[in-house]
């Protein structure tokens, strides 16, 4: 539990994070409060992938959870058997049970997935979902989980200025 210099307890509460990755289903259960409320306020697909097609969700899963993971979801304990999604070289004993609560988990998400499964992404899938997050949901925080190389200024490739128009807004 992460405490601020009085000693009060940070849960996130009131704070607005959207996380560019790839996709999730955002109702699965570590994703619903205590109460029975959703985490996710927004959800929006820029990938350009046709409805329902399958992501494996591995990078969006990672950050959604590290950000708002709830362990108690409807109050109920919410387990991972981790020793299912291990190398099989290295198993692990079954079941091998963790629970997974997120830094901030008061937080609100935006799930904004740009990495398509069939096809490459873009760079204006990548300013298209900086710019909603923005505008739409005028969030507090942008999880950026993805990199690259723009050559030759990186302080004036679309990205660059996307996210410095972000900032100023």
């Amino acid at each position: 539990q992460v405490r601020d210099g009085n000693g009060q307890s940070i849960t996130g509460k009131g704070v607005k994070v959207a996380f560019i990755a790839d996709g999730l289903d955002p109702a699965i259960q570590g994703f619903i409060r205590p109460d029975g409320s959703p985490v996710f306020i927004d959800y929006q697909d820029f990938s350009g992938d046709p409805a329902g097609t399958f992501t494996a969700g591995g990078e969006a899963f990672g950050d959604a959870s590290s950000i708002a993971a709830q362990d108690l979801p409807n109050g109920k304990p919410l387990n991972f058997d981790i020793s299912q999604f291990v190398n099989p070289a290295h198993p692990l004993p079954a079941p091998c049970n963790i629970r997974i609560r997120g830094m901030a988990p008061g937080a609100s998400l935006v799930g904004l997935k740009v990495f398509a499964s069939s096809i490459p992404t873009t760079t204006s899938n990548f300013v298209q979902a900086i710019e909603y997050a923005v505008i739409h949901d005028d969030v507090d925080v942008i999880n950026e989980s993805f990199g690259g190389n723009p050559f030759p200024d990186n302080a004036n490739d679309p990205i660059s200025l996307a996210n410095d128009a972000a900032v100023r807004a």
